[in-house]
This record gives C-alpha cells, sequence and structure tokens, in this order.
C-alpha cells in the first residue's frame, strides 16, 4: 500500500469524481452558452448591416421620369447634347468627356464641351431650302451638317471643274451658305489661331504672299521644286480629327469639327426617279472651302519641321507654298541627288506622296522659277507673262474693251490692271513700262491699282 493512500478516508475517492464531473459539466454549459450568446450577437449585426445597405441603396436610385412622354424629352435632350451616332465609320468617338482646357486656354480656343455648346457658338441662320423653310434648329442643324451618309440627298457643297495653269481640270466643292457659315466661324475662331511652321510656310497666311517666298531663293547656283500629290485629299478627315483633339477637345467636339472640316467628293446619280448624291471616297479636306489652307498648313508643320532640318544639314534654303516644296543651294555642286532621296522619303512616311513627274531642277543658266517669279538675278516677271499682257491691251485697243472681255469671259480692264498691280507688287520698274502702255493705248491704269 502507497504512502499517500493510507493518509485518504473513506470518502475521499467519492469527493474527488463529485469535483471532477462539476467541472467538467460547469465548462459544458459556460461554453455552449458563449457559442450561443456569440451566435445571437453576430446575427443581430448582420442584420443591422444589411438594413443599413439597403437604404444606402435606395437613396442612390436615380428617380424614373414620371411618363414615356418625359422620358423621350429627355433623350432627345441628351442625344442633342451628347449624339452618339452621325454616320458609318465617323461615330467611334463620339465621347463628350474630357479634354484639356488648360491647353485651349494657353492657344487662345473657344471652350466647347459638346454639341450644344458648338451650336449656341456657330449660331447658324436661319435658312430656306428649295423644300420649304428648314426646321432644324440649334444642335439638330450641326449634326444634320456633319451626318455621313454614302448616299445622301441633299449636298453641302456645289461642285465643279475650274482648268489648271498646265492643262487638265481642278474639282472644286464650294460650300452652301449655311455650311460656309459655319466653316468660316471655325476659320476665324480656331483656325487662324494654329500656328504652322512660321520659318517655312508662306501660303494662305497673312501678311505673306508668293513674293515673300521666291525671295529666299533669288541669285541661287540651284533651284529645286518639288510637287506634292493631291495635297488637300491626302489629308483625311481621321487627321483633321487627330488635330483638334491635340489643340485640347475632347473626342466627341474634335469629332464635330472634323466633319464640318471635311467632306467625300460626290457625284449626283438618279434613282427611281430621287437625286442622290454619292460618296466616292473617304472623307478628306475640300478644295473650297476656307478652312482647307489653314488646317492643311499646320498637318504639315511636322513635315516642314523635319524636312527643314534635313535641307540645312546639307546647305539647302527650304520654303512651302502649299503642295510646292522649294530648295535653293548656293553652290551649283550642291548635293541635289541626297535631298530628293531624302525629301521622297519624308514625304512617304509623312502620309503624304510626291509627284515625280513634276520635280524640276533648275541651274543658273536655265530659267528658274518659283512660284510663277523668275529669281535667276532678281524678282522679275517672265517675258511670257509679259508678252500675253500686251497682246490682250493691244486687242482692247483694236477691238474694244467689251468685245475682248466676252471672248475672255471676264472684264479685260479689270484683268490688265490687276495684272498691273502684281507686276508692281513683284517688279516696280517693270510695272512702270507696262503702265505707260497702258497709258498709250488710251486705257490707263484704275484707281488705286498702283
Amino acid at each position: 500500500m502507497r504512502k499517500d493512500q493510507k493518509n485518504e478516508g473513506p470518502d475521499e475517492p467519492m469527493k474527488k469524481a463529485t469535483k471532477k464531473a462539476t467541472k467538467k459539466a460547469t465548462k459544458k454549459a459556460t461554453k455552449k452558452a458563449t457559442k450561443k450568446a456569440t451566435k445571437k450577437v453576430t446575427k443581430k449585426v448582420t442584420k443591422k448591416k444589411v438594413t443599413k445597405k439597403k437604404v444606402t441603396k435606395k437613396k442612390v436610385t436615380k428617380k424614373k421620369p414620371a411618363t414615356k412622354e418625359e422620358a423621350r424629352r429627355k433623350f432627345r435632350e441628351d442625344k442633342r447634347r451628347t449624339p452618339y451616332f452621325l454616320g458609318d465609320r465617323v461615330s467611334a468617338e463620339l465621347t463628350f468627356k474630357g479634354g484639356d482646357a488648360g491647353e485651349l486656354k494657353r492657344r487662345g480656343l473657344p471652350q466647347l464641351s459638346d454639341a450644344l455648346e458648338l451650336s449656341q457658338a456657330l449660331a447658324l441662320p436661319e435658312a430656306v431650302s428649295s423644300s420649304g423653310p428648314d426646321f432644324k434648329k440649334g444642335a439638330d442643324r450641326v449634326a444634320w451638317l456633319c451626318y455621313h451618309r454614302r448616299a445622301a440627298r441633299v449636298d453641302h457643297y456645289n461642285r465643279f471643274h475650274i482648268p489648271k495653269r498646265k492643262g487638265g481640270k481642278r474639282r472644286i466643292a464650294s460650300p452652301k451658305p449655311l455650311m460656309r457659315h459655319a466653316q468660316s466661324w471655325i476659320l476665324e475662331n480656331i483656325v487662324e489661331h494654329l500656328e504652322p511652321h512660321t520659318g517655312v510656310a508662306t501660303a494662305w497666311r497673312r501678311g505673306l504672299s508668293i513674293k515673300d517666298n521666291a525671295e529666299r531663293h533669288v541669285g541661287k547656283a540651284i533651284v529645286v521644286r518639288i510637287d506634292i500629290k493631291d495635297f488637300f485629299p491626302t489629308i483625311t478627315w481621321k487627321r483633321v480629327r487627330g488635330l483638334f483633339k491635340g489643340c485640347g477637345y475632347n473626342q466627341g467636339v474634335a469629332t464635330l469639327l472634323a466633319l464640318l472640316c471635311t467632306d467625300a467628293d460626290r457625284r449626283p446619280i438618279e434613282l427611281d426617279g430621287d437625286r442622290l448624291y454619292v460618296a466616292q471616297g473617304e472623307r478628306v479636306l475640300p478644295q473650297g472651302a476656307c478652312t482647307s489652307p489653314g488646317l492643311a498648313n499646320y498637318v504639315a508643320r511636322w513635315l516642314d519641321l523635319r524636312i527643314k532640318g534635313l535641307a540645312d544639314s546639307i546647305g539647302f534654303n527650304y520654303s512651302r507654298y502649299g503642295d510646292d516644296l522649294i530648295f535653293s543651294h548656293e553652290e551649283r555642286r550642291g548635293r541635289v541627288d541626297i535631298l530628293l532621296r531624302a525629301v521622297y522619303t519624308i514625304l512617304k512616311d509623312e502620309g503624304f506622296e510626291p509627284n515625280e513627274k513634276k520635280t524640276v531642277v533648275m541651274r543658273q543658266h536655265q530659267r528658274q522659277m518659283v512660284t510663277g517669279i523668275l529669281v535667276n538675278q532678281e524678282l522679275r516677271i517672265s517675258r511670257r507673262d509679259c508678252r500675253r499682257f500686251r497682246a490682250i491691251v493691244h486687242r482692247c485697243q483694236t477691238e474694244g474693251v467689251e468685245s475682248v472681255s466676252k471672248s475672255m469671259n471676264r472684264d479685260a480692264l479689270a484683268y490688265v490692271n490687276g495684272f498691273l498691280a502684281y507686276v508692281n507688287m513683284v517688279n516696280a520698274d517693270q510695272a512702270v513700262a507696262l503702265e505707260r502702255l497702258l497709258d498709250d493705248a488710251g486705257l490707263g491704269p484704275l484707281k488705286g491699282s498702283r
């Protein structure tokens, strides 16, 4: 028998067993009660959260229109402000969000964020069509002018041909009054604030003329002229849209402005008694729109920058008058071959196509013509143009001004005096001699032609 067993009483084992059972029962009961209480509290808290969430959701729920008529009215208003479709292949970026207000302010351009604001800025006048008053107003009229259809019942341009100086015909698209009004506003408020490469581009800019372009190349050993093929038709509406986006306008407004400034060439057809105007290709800058020259100049600024860098590196002077690239060099050994290859490469890289058939290299012993002006020794009008002028003056003297005007399909006297003013701008000495010829013929210059 162990020593500790000797000291235990007869009831000692019973006490220990009771104590152990009590402890176990208490522990079990406590655990059960704690679990039950925790479950109850958790359920209560979860219920409160759910209730709170429902209340919050109810607060942010938008109020639905009371009637279908109100819903339609709201839809029409939203459509006027932010049109979502303006024709196939032109509606992908009609998103009227974003833009760079700071960039617009820096450039001095009007802040426009949607079609309604553009419509208010354009302030389109009331127009009357052949079928009666135009019912479209405000932003609807902007959308009507912008809408692109492959086959349309209305053409916003008058299209005709004029003869080119060296043969062939040039197709002109002259905007009709409503489109002309919109484009005039864009020209005055946006396009004229866009500066092209100021040291190179000399066409279609205030205060500059063909004389300024020709003066840079007077008395040079070599003069090179490179022509860009289809200059305006090469500049597509996507490039114009990118231009307006770069100015700070959001994608939607940039799309509207680009659609107002571009159009596809269209041909009229008759179908089931209706006259339709069918688009012949992609939307491009139309020759005849007042916005086209300024936009073309600005699109070509990177072209000018690259070619100017090239020309400087090999000793050539460079200027651009519209689609004519003019280069000149002091020495007769200037590397014309390197120049031509590099310029052709840059033109293609910038999305233009050189008209290689019209490329001319003029040496000092040849007639060096820059934008219709001789530049060999000084600025002069060519002998051929002077002879044509003398011939018209002689006909006016012998046949009469009215007869010559009828054969020329223009006012002969206005033409003669206009040419005299042009000669005076280029070379005053030549103008004096031609003016003497007019006096001898008894015609005399119009007042203010000099």
